[in-house]
C-alpha cells in the first residue's frame, strides 16, 4: 500500500500581530503599533554599515497591500542634477520585484523588508559618493512607480 505524503500547512500570510512581534523582537528599541484601520506602523533606526550614518525608517504594512518603507531621518537627498534611484513616488524605497515573488505575506518583514531597506541605504550611500548604483537596475513597473 502506497503512503500518501502529507504536505505541512503553510500559512498564506502572517498576521499583523505576528509581524509586529517579530519586528520588536528582532530590532530592540524600535517602536510599533497596530492602528485602528488594521495597519502596522513601525519605526526603527538602522545602520547599514559600520561607516554609515544611522537612518530612521518607517515601515507601513496592511494585509493585502505591499509593505512600504520610507526614510524619516536624515532626509534622502539626490546628487546634483540627478534623481534618487530606485525609489517610488512619495520617496518609498524600491526593495524587491513583486512580480517575481521575492516577498510574500507569509514571510517575516523583519527578515526580508528591513534588511533589504538597510541594503538599499548602503547602495544609496555608495551612489551618493560614486554616482554608480550598485543594487538592482531593474526598472519599476509604471503602476507601482506612480503609487
Amino acid at each position: 500500500m502506497a503512503t500518501r505524503r502529507i504536505k505541512p500547512f503553510k500559512a498564506r500570510f502572517l498576521s499583523l500581530g505576528q509581524q509586529l512581534e517579530a519586528l520588536m523582537r528582532d530590532f530592540p528599541g524600535s517602536k510599533g503599533n497596530l492602528s485602528e484601520n488594521s495597519r502596522l506602523v513601525w519605526i526603527a533606526r538602522v545602520l547599514p554599515s559600520p561607516l554609515s550614518c544611522i537612518y530612521t525608517i518607517q515601515l507601513i504594512y496592511q494585509i493585502g497591500k505591499r509593505p512600504t518603507v520610507q526614510v524619516i531621518d536624515p532626509m534622502l537627498v539626490p546628487r546634483q542634477g540627478e534623481k534618487l534611484p530606485h525609489i517610488f513616488a512619495g520617496k518609498i524605497l524600491c526593495l524587491y520585484r513583486a512580480r517575481y515573488g521575492e516577498w510574500e505575506p507569509s514571510k517575516h518583514l523583519s527578515m526580508t523588508i528591513v534588511p533589504w531597506a538597510s541594503l538599499w541605504l548602503l547602495h544609496y550611500e555608495i551612489w551618493h559618493s560614486t554616482g554608480s548604483w550598485g543594487g538592482s537596475r531593474a526598472e519599476h513597473p509604471a503602476r507601482l512607480a506612480n503609487r
